[in-house]
């Protein structure tokens, strides 16, 4: 039975050690409040006063904390086995995931850099999404503990390329929930039902699930807050102000026709003069104080 230290029983430790407990792995839990660790004891888990004492003979040390910082302060009190392998799961950035390595060599331990993607709910499912990098051999080791929490496991090479793919996948998922939020915005401003849209959207080939995830969780929250809020919003963030944003903004930049954008596509001069032409001008972007942003 292969021992794992888990450093860091929050809303996606706690699953995580859940699962390894339940995947037959002997777990022994670490947390600063260990209150948060305790309910990890009917699993069979172990649940320890100190990281020290987790990761005391330990073969696979896996740390799952709030960012580098705290990982580094936390890994400091810690000896590792003579063959024991260090993964850390957290978002702790590529700089972060450098910084650990070099804490990992100067300890004496093989690192791996395996951050994953997915929320409490995939955790408790075991379908989170492993971006694993560091050497093979430590990777060939850690693919049973990766089997037990995540569906897929993606092998990237050396670290810290697992934190690099999560830097690329968070501005993706920001991005996603960023228009999302705008479009309903827009689509609320123009006196249109955001279902609407989200159902124009459903099936279509620039669909996405994130967008319906993220589209029904903030028409939730709107409604709730319109029929019980009391907190008064800025100006430049409240959800009334950047829709009237969108839509005034909307209604005075026409946008030249789809046949002169044909036209101007294929050379034809005169229709690309004549065509009305969009202003460059966005709204308001959100959060920025009203500042206002061009187009590329």
């Amino acid at each position: 039975m292969t021992t794992v230290a888990v450093l860091g029983i929050g809303t996606i430790g706690e699953p995580i050690a859940r699962n390894l407990a339940r995947a037959g792995f002997d777990v022994r839990a670490w947390n600063r409040t260990r209150e948060k660790a305790e309910p990890l004891l009917r699993e069979g888990a172990t649940v320890c006063d100190s990281a020290a004492e987790a990761a005391e003979g330990a073969e696979i040390v896996l740390t799952v904390l709030v960012d580098a910082d705290s990982t580094a302060a936390t890994v400091a009190e810690v000896e590792f086995a003579a063959d024991a392998v260090w993964v850390q799961t957290a978002t702790v950035g590529f700089d972060g995931a450098e910084r650990l390595a070099e804490l990992a060599q100067e300890k004496g331990v093989v690192f791996v850099d395996a951050p994953v993607l997915g929320t409490r709910q995939p955790a408790e499912q075991g379908k989170l999404v492993v971006l694993a990098s560091g050497p093979d051999a430590a990777l060939d080791r850690c693919g049973p503990l990766f089997d037990a929490i995540g569906h897929s496991t993606r092998r990237l090479g050396p670290v810290p390329n697992g934190s690099k793919l999560k830097l690329v996948t968070n501005l993706w998922l920001l991005a996603v929930t960023e228009a999302a939020a705008e479009a309903i915005a827009l689509a609320e401003g123009l006196g249109l039902d955001p279902r609407e849209f989200l159902a124009t959207m459903e099936g279509s080939q620039i669909d996405t699930p994130y967008l319906h995830l993220k589209g029904e969780a903030r028409r939730s929250r709107a409604a709730s807050s319109s029929a019980t809020a009391t907190r008064t919003w800025p100006p430049s963030t409240s959800p009334r102000s950047r829709a009237s944003g969108w839509a005034a903004w909307a209604r005075r930049t026409p946008t030249t026709a789809p046949e002169d954008r044909r036209s101007c596509n294929g050379g034809a001069r005169t229709a690309c003069r004549t065509a009305p032409r969009r202003s460059r001008r966005l709204p308001p972007s959100p959060g920025r104080g009203g500042r206002r942003r061009r187009a590329p």
